[in-house]
Parts: structure tokens; C-alpha cells; sequence
């Protein structure tokens, strides 16, 4: 890290207040867990690199002395203003700058300078310029080249291999090589979850590591902090994995005697009233169905109804479809009537923001069953609630083959009628309870 100036902590701040404005956050004052666990992931997928949980908390609560390291301040950089930290800082420092209309700065006053009516040379004033200019070229290469990572980056290998089927836990052989990579510290990360990650060695070329939850995880090779390489790792599953999710990342699964699986997909009541017990007040209750669909996503349509439990009720409940391709994603979120500044949507590149628009077709009575559809098809998206079009327009980044459906509730929630299809009705999943 280098030396904090005041206008580095200016730069940094407005980058930080650009980044929460089209991550949705703006306005929150106190980020909690979930904030940083959702400004994490947006920053990856925005930027194709990942900073540790740690890292985004220290700079975001100002929890820190000296710059950050260049390659992270470049990251937040370009997201939030498409160039570099220094360039940044560059223009920060020419707008914050007095004008004169000889070019000169002003001169303190009472100085010698100031006092005297006979102003320095402008000879001398451009030779001075060019030193101070020299010296910080210097200074900035010096510290670019000190702060990068040196290797081979784009030979490095990284490949998974999933050992057990279609079950979970499964074990996975991590192979790599870092030969010519230069780092304090290697880690292989399992998905987005930086509570996900085991340091390696970089002496072996084998790790293993054990998935406790399906889907279709983005592993990164990291050195330092640094994302040096990410590859798919679909972990598979023959049915619902149900599962409690909270935000300090633990993980509890639903058995299967838990779940009522007669008339909807959903849990006991008894489990709920006698042996639930919530690790934190709040949590997700995911359903997630992973698996090859063998067709894209971007030319089907997911329906399903869905409903909230009134055993225990959020202040705003809420229910998220998650649409995940071998290229993108869609995050769908609808919620009860007065919600609608916390819902939105993400289907590819094109994000739509509760708080910026208005989303108000998007709220439901979330504790009668609603039936909800996305169809999606050449580049376009529909999104329908009990039949009727809440929502539609177009995306450019398409999302790829289908590898995996979720729906989160921030409560407790059951759905029916689940029913993925092509553009000609073709089933490729098909369930009534």
C-alpha cells in the first residue's frame, strides 16, 4: 500500500458512492452482511475479478491508512468510471486546481513571492514542472511495477474434475500449475464465497476440496488477492436441494423428511413451529434444481407458483428467481405490496433498479399463491405475474446454455406448478406436487 493523501481519500470516496449508485446501494448508510456479500458479486460479475470479503469491507468502512493495492484501485476504478486510478486522480487533481490566467498558481500570501513585482521566470517554472513531472512518471511506474503480480498469467493451468455424481458432498480434484507466478500465498476458491477458499501450495499441482452445495460455481485459482484464473465446476443434483442460507455463509441443509412434498414443494409445519431454529434472524431459504438442461436459456420460459409461509414473516418478504447459463445469469426479485422499492432484475446486461424506477407492477400478495413466468427469447425477456406482463425489454449478453434454476425466499416459502420449456413447449422440467 502506498501513503493516503487527501485527495486520494476523495477519489476513493466518490468512486465508492458511483459503485453503490449502479449496485443499487445507494442511500444505505450502514452496509450489513448481505450489502457486502451482494457488493461482492457485483463486482465480480462487472469486472470478471474478485476481491476478498475482507478487502471490500476494509475499504468501504474506511478501515485503512495507506492506498489499497494499485491492481484493486484500478478494479474499482474502471467499474465506476471506465479508466485508471491515475488517471482518475489526475483529472481530480487538474478540476481541484486554481485558475489563473497566466497559468502560474497563486503564490502564498505575505509570501516573497507574493511581495515581490518582479515574478519568477517562466523558463525556470517549466523546468521545475518538468522535474516535479519526471519525478512522479517515475514514482508511478516504480509502484505499478512493484504492485503487479509477474508470470505467465494466461499459461497458467487450472482445470476440476467432480467426483461424485450427481450428489452432494462432493469432492473435486483441483489440478494447477503457478510455475512462474510470483506470490506470497495461493488459494483455489470455490465459488463467489470468499468463506469458500484453502490456501494451496505452489510447490504441488493437486488440491482437493469437498462441495457441500450443488450448482454452477465460477472456482478462481487466486494469487495473493488476485484472480489469476476461474473455471466452471457444475456440481449436479437428482432432485430440490433445499437449503437455509445466512450471511455469515453458513449452510444448512433441509432433509428430506423435512419437506412436504404433498399438493407443494415446501416444509413441514412441524419442523418449522418445533425444530427450526434460525442460525441468525435473517436467512434465505433457497430451492435449487442443477443440472445439464442441454438447451439454452436465453429460448425458454420458467414458470412456477409461489407463496410465503406466515409462520415466520420478514418486514418485507421477498422472492428471487435465479436463471444461471454457462455465460450470464438472470436475478429476478418480486415481493408483498410496499416492497417495490426493493425489487429488480438483472437478465444479462440490462439491470432495472426498485429504487430507480418504478417497479410498482412487481408486488404481490406474497402470502397467496402467485404464479410467475419468465419466457425469454432472441434476446428479449418477459417477465408475467398470474398472466399478466409486469415487465419486458431486451439484453445483449446472452446467458447460455442452462445449467441451473433457483428461487430464495428471505422467508419461509413453498412452490407448485414448476414447469421449464422451450419456445415449442417441449418440456424440460415438469412438476406438479
Amino acid at each position: 500500500m502506498n501513503a493516503l493523501s487527501e485527495i486520494d481519500q476523495a477519489l476513493l470516496k466518490r468512486l465508492k458512492q458511483k459503485i453503490e449508485q449502479c449496485a443499487g446501494l445507494a442511500g444505505v448508510s450502514d452496509l450489513n452482511q448481505k450489502d457486502f456479500d451482494f457488493l461482492l458479486f457485483y463486482i465480480q460479475e462487472k469486472t470478471g475479478q474478485a476481491l476478498s470479503l475482507t478487502t471490500v469491507k476494509r475499504i468501504w468502512r474506511d478501515e485503512y491508512q495507506r492506498l489499497p493495492h494499485l491492481s484493486t484501485l484500478n478494479m474499482l476504478a474502471r467499474l465506476a468510471d471506465g479508466k485508471d486510478w491515475h488517471t482518475l486522480k489526475k483529472e481530480l487533481l487538474e478540476s481541484q486546481a486554481p485558475e489563473q490566467t497566466d497559468g502560474r498558481m497563486p503564490p502564498p500570501v505575505g509570501s516573497p513571492v507574493a511581495a515581490s513585482s518582479n515574478p519568477p521566470r517562466r523558463g525556470n517554472m517549466k523546468r521545475v514542472a518538468a522535474a516535479l513531472l519526471l519525478l512522479l512518471l517515475l514514482g508511478t511506474c516504480w509502484y505499478y511495477v512493484s504492485a503487479h503480480q509477474t508470470g505467465k498469467v494466461n499459461a497458467v493451468q487450472f482445470s476440476a474434475v467432480p467426483t461424485a455424481g450427481g450428489r452432494v458432498p462432493n469432492s473435486v480434484v483441483f489440478s494447477y500449475d503457478v510455475t512462474g507466478i510470483k506470490a506470497d500465498h495461493f488459494y483455489i476458491q470455490q465459488s463467489w464465497d470468499p468463506a469458500r477458499k484453502v490456501e494451496i501450495s505452489a510447490k504441488n499441482n493437486t488440491q482437493t476440496d469437498i462441495y457441500y452445495e450443488p450448482g454452477y460455481h465460477y472456482a478462481k485459482l487466486l494469487a495473493d488477492e488476485q484472480v489469476v484464473k476461474e473455471i466452471p465446476v457444475h456440481i449436479q443434483y437428482q432432485d430440490w436441494y433445499v437449503r437455509f442460507r445466512y450471511p455469515n455463509s453458513a449452510l444448512v441443509k433441509v432433509n428430506e423428511a423435512d419437506l412436504h412434498t404433498q399438493g407443494h414443494l415446501g416444509l413441514k409445519t412441524d419442523y418449522v413451529t418445533t425444530r427450526f431454529r434460525p442460525l441468525q434472524e435473517e436467512f434465505q431459504l433457497g430451492y435449487m434444481w442443477s443440472r445439464d438442461f442441454q438447451w439454452p436459456a436465453d429460448e425458454c420460459q420458467i414458470q412456477a407458483s409461489v407463496r410465503f409461509d406466515s409462520l415466520h414473516v420478514p418486514l418485507c418478504p421477498v422472492v428471487s428467481l435465479l436463471i444461471k447459463g454457462d455465460r450470464d445469469y438472470a436475478w429476478i426479485t418480486l415481493g408483498n405490496v410496499g416492497c417495490e422499492s426493493n425489487l429488480g432484475l438483472k437478465v444479462g446486461d440490462t439491470y432495472v433498479d426498485g429504487k430507480t424506477h418504478d417497479l410498482s407492477l412487481l408486488g404481490m400478495d406474497a402470502f397467496c399463491w402467485q404464479q410467475i413466468r419468465v419466457q425469454l427469447s432472441q434476446g428479449r425477456y418477459r417477465l408475467s405475474v398470474n398472466d399478466r406482463v409486469v415487465r419486458e425489454g431486451r439484453y445483449s449478453n446472452f446467458l447460455g446454455d442452462l445449467k441451473e434454476i433457483d428461487f430464495f425466499f428471505n422467508g419461509i416459502g413453498s412452490l407448485d406448478e414448476i414447469h421449464i420449456e422451450d419456445q415449442q413447449h417441449h418440456s424440460l422440467l415438469s412438476q406438479h406436487f
